[in-house]
């Protein structure tokens, strides 16, 4: 599955979820960059998955605690 973060009428990847792990895109980045440094921005924020389902912020980090997180090799 893969997650968007949608923010100003555009919208980023986030990243990837896969057999038990989660693959970063930039997207994941941006999304913590937000959380640690404009925290008054969470609430214009939307998280949304290839299959079309929405996530709060709180959700999205839910979901990454049960996921291994995995860097991609560039």
């Amino acid at each position: 599955m893969t997650y968007y973060l949608l923010l100003d009428n555009s919208h980023v990847e986030i990243g990837e979820e896969s057999l038990g792990k989660f693959w970063p895109s930039d997207g994941f980045t941006a999304l913590f960059n937000i959380i640690n440094n404009n925290p008054n921005m969470l609430t214009e924020i939307k998280i949304k998955t290839d299959q079309n389902v929405d996530l709060t912020v709180t959700e999205f980090v839910d979901t990454l605690e049960s996921l291994k997180i995995e860097k991609r090799n560039v």
